[in-house]
């Protein structure tokens, strides 16, 4: 059944690695395995609040297990709980001082606390523990880029891609320090990457908007743009970019009726 699943999630039938370890648990509710890869299935699927309750009972069951507080921490992390995420993750790094998850995940939370030292400091601890540690390197990118060192947070953002192809959040990034640089050519393709991998990432749309608007390229602008019209969270953004496009076209008229 784990093969199964993994297999699954390898080839991105995210869903169908859900349902099949879900049924897992059912048929097995003790299985502290069924309940980890349940848990992670759920997170990966976005559903933050289900994996922290797959993951407590994965850690009911079996308390030392490193990987299993990991999967707590990030669980409580991505719903918001910051102080259960910290416990967790100190508890992961306690159980396994070489875990670069833990010390990832503590370094998150250095990095949402503003507190940069502390944070480039964990990731590149947790580098040292694992140099392939996908979630330390797309810290790490986030941490310089903050600092101003685009070229390297670049480095960073595409050694997390090799390792996570079909993570559109590290596409994004990516694509965010080529905009800042003016690589545009190449940011548009990061934001068309990961609109790839998930159509209604509204926020990717929206900067591959803003992107092929400074790429002059003013019909792919506007698509991008109508097709935030609507959003609840981008709306006045689109409608500022479609009157953005008409000014650079030399159209000031229908450019007011946007603004």
């Amino acid at each position: 059944m784990r093969d199964e699943i993994l297999e699954l999630e390898r080839n991105g039938r995210l869903d169908e690695a859900a349902t099949r370890a879900r049924a897992w648990v059912q048929a097995a509710p003790q299985d502290v395995e069924a309940r980890h890869l349940y848990a992670l299935a759920l997170l990966r699927n976005g559903d933050a609040a289900a994996a922290l309750i797959e993951a407590d009972a994965a850690a009911t069951l079996a308390p030392q297990a490193p990987t299993v507080q990991l999967t707590r921490g990030r669980a409580a992390l991505a719903s918001g709980d910051t102080a259960r995420a910290r416990a967790a993750f100190e508890q992961a790094r306690a159980l396994d001082p070489n875990l670069a998850g833990a010390h990832a995940g503590l370094a998150s939370l250095a990095l949402g606390a503003g507190d940069l030292a502390a944070a480039e400091s964990g990731y590149r601890t947790a580098l040292r523990a694992d140099g392939d540690d996908p979630h330390a390197l797309l810290g790490l990118g986030q941490v310089l880029a903050l600092k101003g060192d685009l070229a390297a947070a670049g480095r960073c953002f595409g050694a997390a891609i090799e390792l996570l192809p079909d993570e559109p959040t590290a596409q994004v990034s990516l694509g965010l320090t080529l905009l800042a640089q003016g690589h545009y050519d190449f940011a548009a393709r990061a934001f068309e990457n990961a609109l790839a991998r998930q159509p209604d990432y509204a926020y990717a749309r929206l900067l591959l908007g803003e992107t092929e608007l400074l790429r002059r390229r003013f019909d792919v602008a506007v698509q991008a743009f109508d097709a935030l019209l609507d959003h609840p969270q981008f709306a006045a953004t689109a409608l500022a970019g479609r009157g953005d496009v008409a000014l650079a076209r030399g159209a000031a008229a229908e450019a007011r009726t946007w603004f």
